[in-house]
């Protein structure tokens, strides 16, 4: 693709974010975003990310009700993943790397955690360890309330998948 497509698709995602974020950056939100969209068309997204970032929600803010930090967190280009892992080792070493890849990471060391934290976070993915203490991750993926869209996930764990696998 050329950077004139990779520019369409990358700005319009880019501008519903900062739509939603100018109420709370700037006194004149209309102009406010003009002015970062100048910036984002001028491959300036660094200028932006600049005034976003005295604004940002803190994390303790579910992200439904954050969008300076869900802004903040497209332009930089830092995803949001959940890694839910009982061994404090593997869970340790899947943060390194995936923070080191440019990823935003928070860990959770079993099943009923992990949704916890899903419910306040909403990652773009999640990492989860089937055979965890206290909620399994099988009954972690079921037991997300109330329901939501399906986020993308990725299996860690020994032993057939479900609807073989009866217990861990």
């Amino acid at each position: 693709m050329d950077a004139q497509g990779s520019y369409l698709l990358d700005f319009y995602p880019a501008c519903e974010y900062l739509a939603a974020a100018a109420a709370g950056c700037d006194p004149d939100p209309a102009g406010g975003l003009e002015r970062q969209k100048v910036n984002l068309k001028a491959n300036r997204s660094d200028a932006v990310l600049s005034a976003l970032a005295p604004h940002r929600e803190p994390e303790t803010v579910p992200d439904a009700q954050a969008p300076v930090r869900s802004g903040h967190r497209d332009l930089s280009n830092r995803l949001p993943i959940l890694v839910a892992e009982d061994q404090p080792d593997h869970r340790r070493l899947l943060a390194i790397l995936l923070e080191g890849a440019g990823f935003q990471v928070r860990a959770a060391e079993d099943g009923r955690r992990a949704v916890a934290e899903f419910q306040t976070w909403c990652p773009d993915f999640i990492w989860m360890d089937m055979c965890m203490p206290v909620l399994d991750g099988y009954a972690a993926a079921e037991s997300r309330s109330p329901p939501s869209p399906p986020v993308p996930s990725g299996r860690i764990g020994r032993g057939p998948s479900p609807p073989a696998a009866t217990s861990c």
